[in-house]
């Protein structure tokens, strides 16, 4: 497995809260499905004053990001963005995982 990869879970009945039984698992092989879950970015980084983290337009860019590319605030960016779950605002977005060299 690797990052990028598309999993299909299946989970068990809803179980206590806390872990969850999986039931079947495997990757995703449509490269149709892709297109769904992987996106295109490019814009300039807004790293609000005090913060480790970035945005691009409506796409995070996670503190490792920014420290291994010494990325600062209004620096133009491309890369490729992911969408994943935000557990503690409960809900989907974009998540910068790759920035393409120029």
């Amino acid at each position: 497995m690797n990052v990028g990869d598309i999993l299909k879970v299946r989970f068990k009945d809803k179980q206590a809260e806390g872990l969850q039984h999986i039931h079947t698992l495997y990757i995703e092989p449509s490269k149709d499905a892709l297109k769904d879950y992987f996106k295109s970015v490019s814009g300039k980084i807004e790293i609000g004053i005090g913060k480790n983290y970035g945005l691009i337009d409506d796409v995070y860019v996670p503190p490792a990001i920014i420290k291994s590319h010494t990325l600062s605030n209004g620096v133009e960016v491309r890369g490729e963005a992911m969408k994943t779950y935000n557990i503690e605002k409960e809900q989907w977005g974009w998540k910068l995982f790759r920035i393409e060299k120029p």
